[in-house]
């Protein structure tokens, strides 16, 4: 999947692709997952944590997440997902 296939605001049910360890121990498969995009954030805006502190984050951390996208699941945890870790996507409502 690529980002354009996401909008802003809107509510998705998703499904990540499985994918096989890499030491061979097996197959992991697709995890459900239901998520709202959120707008990504800008320099001056943006955080990071470095296991300690949180921080702004730095230009380079900002345009190195412009590949992911910001998304808040069910429970309200904020995080970043590759669109390309997703094998499917199906808008919730409209």
């Amino acid at each position: 999947m690529k980002i354009s296939d996401f909008e802003v605001g809107k509510e998705y049910a998703v499904m990540t692709h499985r994918w096989d360890a890499p030491d061979g121990s097996g197959t992991t498969p697709g995890i459900p997952m239901r998520f709202t995009v959120l707008p990504a954030q800008e320099i001056g805006r943006a955080v990071a944590f470095d296991g300690e502190a949180t921080y702004l984050a730095s230009a380079m951390e900002v345009e190195a997440r412009k590949g992911f996208l910001r998304v808040q699941h069910e429970c309200g945890r904020v995080r970043l997902v590759h669109p390309e870790t997703l094998a499917s996507a199906t808008l919730i409502g409209v």
